[in-house]
């Protein structure tokens, strides 16, 4: 486990990481933010010039720790230019300097091609749609996420070796990482610190988009940021490998602190989505491993007995953050803490799902009405919602929006029934491609990356997530852990799984 997700990458990465939001946090609301935003732009384009699987790990790395990619914004004539689109321009640039030196080649037999390409076809056809019924502005805001998933062809042209792959893993740990360190961090500050000096921390959270924080009861915040879902996915691939089998005190040792700091992020979401999807992702990954990979009961135990110490931690390192030093600050108190996760856990009486129950009955109203080609990006629908923040605008609570939180009735509204089948096929493709890893030493990565897109598709049932790079950006991600059977790739394929790296948890 140290080999696959915490060596010297992880550790420049994660640096990375957290340097850049400090210098955004320092060029706030300032003419530094856009000087930050083009130095992305070039620093990330000279890294992918040079390599373009750096390039792509930049972009990664971007992707999984920010939720909204927003942490520095470039006004240019009145359109934000963030960093997330600075990192895309620049990797963008760069592999197109790359193809036209013949430096790079994409394959069009590639079978991890076609599922994307359905895509963009429908992508293209519901702008269309959008741009004559909704109009240019509702159907390019909605919609402009899907650009996102060009990444595929720089993806599909760099070569994913051992080396690569461990590059990537190491990647989507420094982010899972990042994020845990600023939730955590973030529940600590706002448990004890005094409104008046919180102000610039929240506004730096809400402006940026980087997340939401709630005040639940004294001294305790909701602190969720989409970006969590990241340590979704990196606990499933932590809980695969600890099942395949814990090896030395060491081993032992990082499988609970990286396990409970992923689910104590997990828990301070109070995200009833994630925690929908960990389930069926949870459930899916024990099926794979006891059922396709025959993974022995009694080479799990030490696992299990990680992840139930993990599971431990993660619940006191929430305490500590919210009640040390002891007395705790701001009035907290234990019996709100425990009892406002099992209201979150159980309550079906709430504004945000009353909100989502009479958001779901003029969705499926759409949806027979136009099964077939649907209304485009931009698409708008009113309801009654009980959200406090539409009853302060609109006191009879009737909201309109494009926005919608039933992601897969989302798809089939703006799409139509063309956008369901492109997005079934990526998924049916990403599962071929990591089941056939299934019975090899990688059967732990196959089975975790399995389990999350299953944790992907629970999760945009309820939130979108598949409409939003987050998404999109696993579905990118399994690519090159995907085994083809195109000849391009069967040579790479066979020295990727002699040169294996680390297949079980080790000193």
């Amino acid at each position: 486990m140290m080999e696959q997700f915490f060596g010297r990458e992880f550790k420049v990465i994660l640096a990375c990481l957290a340097g850049y939001f400090a210098l955004a946090a320092l060029a706030f609301k300032t003419p530094f933010a856009a000087a930050l935003v083009f130095a992305t732009v070039i620093l990330v384009f000279i890294l992918a010039l040079k390599k373009l699987e750096w390039g792509l790990a930049a972009a990664f790395a971007e992707l999984f720790a920010n939720s909204h990619g927003h942490l520095a914004d470039a006004f240019i004539g009145g359109f934000a230019f963030s960093s997330r689109m600075a990192v895309f321009v620049a990797v963008m640039a760069a592999y197109l300097v790359l193809l036209t030196r013949r430096k790079a080649r994409l394959s069009l037999a590639d079978e991890r091609l076609g599922p994307f390409i359905l895509l963009f076809a429908a992508a293209t056809a519901a702008f269309m749609i959008g741009y004559r019924l909704n109009g240019m502005g509702s159907a390019f805001s909605d919609g402009n996420a899907y650009l996102y998933a060009a990444y595929v062809f720089p993806i599909l042209s760099a070569r994913w070796d051992a080396v690569g792959k461990r590059l990537l893993l190491q990647t989507l740990a420094a982010a899972a990482a990042w994020v845990c360190a600023l939730s955590v961090g973030l529940v600590y500050l706002f448990g004890h610190l005094p409104g008046t000096w919180l102000g610039s921390v929240y506004r730096f959270i809400r402006d940026t988009r980087t997340g939401e924080l709630t005040q639940m009861a004294p001294g305790i915040f909701r602190v969720f940021l989409q970006a969590q879902f990241t340590t979704v996915v990196a606990a499933l691939l932590v809980a695969s490998l600890a099942l395949v089998g814990v090896k030395g005190r060491r081993a032992f040792i990082a499988t609970i602190v990286s396990f409970g700091a992923l689910f104590s992020v997990i828990l301070v979401s109070l995200s009833r989505s994630f925690w929908v999807g960990a389930v069926a992702g949870a459930l899916t990954l024990l099926l794979l491993l006891f059922v396709r990979a025959r993974v022995s009961l009694k080479r799990t135990i030490p696992g299990i007995g990680a992840m139930l110490g993990g599971k431990l931690f993660g619940i006191a390192l929430i305490v500590a953050a919210l009640f040390f030093p002891i007395p705790p600050p701001n009035g907290v108190s234990f019996g709100d803490l425990t009892g406002l996760f099992s209201q979150r856990a159980t309550g079906t009486v709430e504004a945000a799902i009353d909100s989502r129950k009479k958001l779901l009955v003029p969705m499926l109203d759409a949806v027979r009405e136009n099964p077939l080609i649907g209304y485009g990006f931009g698409k708008t629908i009113s309801f009654v919602s009980d959200d406090p923040r539409v009853r302060e605008t609109n006191p009879d609570g009737l909201w309109t929006t494009y926005a919608f939180e039933w992601g897969w009735l989302d798809i089939w509204i703006k799409f139509g029934i063309v956008g369901i089948v492109a997005f079934l096929w990526l998924f049916a493709s990403a599962v071929r491609g990591l089941w056939r890893g299934l019975g090899g030493d990688h059967a732990w990565l196959c089975a975790g990356l399995i389990a999350s897109l299953a944790m992907l598709a629970a999760t945009h049932a309820f939130s979108p997530y598949l409409n939003h790079p987050l998404g999109l950006g696993l579905l990118l991600f399994v690519l090159p852990f995907m085994k083809t059977k195109t000849p391009a790739h069967a040579e790479a394929s066979q020295q990727v799984i002699q040169a294996s790296v680390a297949p079980l948890i080790s000193e």
